[in-house]
C-alpha cells in the first residue's frame, strides 16, 4: 500500500467533511469556519477509513482531482481514485494514524496545507506497517464543500526510511511477492487472464525472447486470442528466488515448466526463464517489468 495514497485518503476526508455551507455563512468568517471544519474532520478520519467505503471516500474528491507521488503513477479524476481505493481496501485494513500539520493557508475558495502524516496499514496475513511522509495539498471549495483538488507527497529522508526497513519487514515483503508469483501462475493454469492482467501495471515494459513488446494492450489482446486455441495449459514455477531491493521494489526471478494442449490435441512442453520487477503502488504490488527467455538451443 502506498504512503502517498493513504495520505490523500485521510486528508481528503478532513476537508471534504467540512461544515455545511449554510453554517459556514452563519459564522461570518469563512476562513475561521473552514479551519474549524478541517480540525473537526480529522476526528472522523479513522472512522471513515475503517468503514472501507471506497465510493464514499472517492466522492470527497473534486471531479478533476489529481494525486501525484514519486511512488505511484499519477491518479487523475475521481473514478481512478475510487478504483485504486477499492483495490487497496481489498488487500489491507487501516489500523491507526498520526497527523502533524505544519501550516494551513486559506484564501477564499482555495486552501493549502502542509505537514507530516504517519498511517499504519496491515496487509492481509502480514504485520502492521507504519510509513511517514511529508505532504502538500491544494483544496478547493465547490458548492460549499471543501474537496481535495491536488496533493503531492514526498517520502521522509532515506535514512529515516532505512531505519524502519527491518529484516522482518523485508521477509514479509518477500512472502507477499512469492504469493503474487504463485497467483500469476495459478491464473495462467486456470486460464483466468482477467486475474492475471490485474497483477500488472498498465505501464509495464515487456521483453520476450529479445523482442520488446511495445503495446501492452495489444499483447493482452494477442494473449486472449492464443488462449482460445488451447484446450488446457499448466505452468509450474521452480528454481526461483525473490530479492527485496527496497520497501517499494522487489524482483522475482527463476524458471517455470509449462505443458499446453492445443485444439488439435497436440501437447507442447518445455521450460522458460523469467524475471518480474514488482513495484508497490497505490493499489498494492504490481509488475512493472517482465522478461522471458527460452533456454539456449531450444
Amino acid at each position: 500500500m502506498s504512503r502517498r495514497f493513504w495520505f490523500a485518503v485521510a486528508v481528503g476526508l478532513s476537508f471534504a467533511t467540512s461544515l455545511p455551507s449554510q453554517q459556514v455563512r452563519q459564522q461570518g468568517d469563512r476562513s475561521t469556519a473552514a479551519r474549524a471544519a478541517i480540525d473537526r474532520a480529522w476526528d472522523l478520519i479513522a472512522e471513515r477509513a475503517k468503514s472501507s467505503d471506497a465510493a464514499g471516500m472517492a466522492a470527497l474528491y473534486a471531479p478533476d482531482a489529481m494525486m501525484i507521488d514519486t511512488g505511484i503513477p499519477t491518479l487523475t479524476g475521481r473514478a481512478a481514485i475510487e478504483d485504486a481505493l477499492r483495490q487497496l481496501l481489498t488487500t489491507s485494513r487501516f489500523v491507526s494514524m498520526t497527523h502533524q500539520r505544519a501550516s494551513l493557508e486559506i484564501d477564499g475558495d482555495i486552501a493549502i496545507e502542509n505537514g507530516i502524516i504517519a498511517p499504519t496499514w496491515q496487509e492481509k496475513g502480514k504485520e502492521p506497517v507504519t510509513t511517514t511522509e511529508r505532504y502538500t495539498c491544494v483544496w478547493k471549495r465547490i458548492n460549499g464543500n471543501w474537496l481535495l483538488l491536488r496533493d503531492v507527497g514526498t517520502p521522509m529522508a532515506a535514512a529515516s526510511a532505512a531505519s524502519d526497513f527491518t529484516d522482518a519487514r523485508r521477509a514479509a515483503i518477500a512472502d507477499t511477492i512469492r504469493s503474487l508469483g504463485d497467483a500469476a501462475f495459478a491464473a495462467v493454469s486456470n486460464r483466468d487472464l482477467d486475474r492475471l492482467f490485474e497483477l500488472f501495471d498498465p505501464a509495464v515494459s515487456f521483453i520476450n525472447e529479445g523482442d520488446f513488446i511495445k503495446s501492452w494492450e495489444q499483447h493482452q489482446a494477442n494473449s486472449r486470442m492464443f488462449f482460445r486455441t488451447l484446450k488446457s495449459i499448466q505452468m509450474e514455477p521452480f528454481d526461483y528466488r525473490v530479492e527485496v531491493l527496497s520497501p517499494d521494489v522487489a524482483v522475482w526471478s527463476g524458471r517455470y515448466r509449462f505443458t499446453q494442449v492445443d485444439s488439435a490435441g497436440v501437447t507442447t512442453t518445455g521450460t522458460n526463464a523469467q524475471s518480474w520487477v514488482f513495484q508497490r503502488e497505490a493499489s498494492g504490488w504490481r509488475i512493472r517489468h517482465i522478461h522471458i527467455s527460452a533456454p539456449p538451443g531450444r
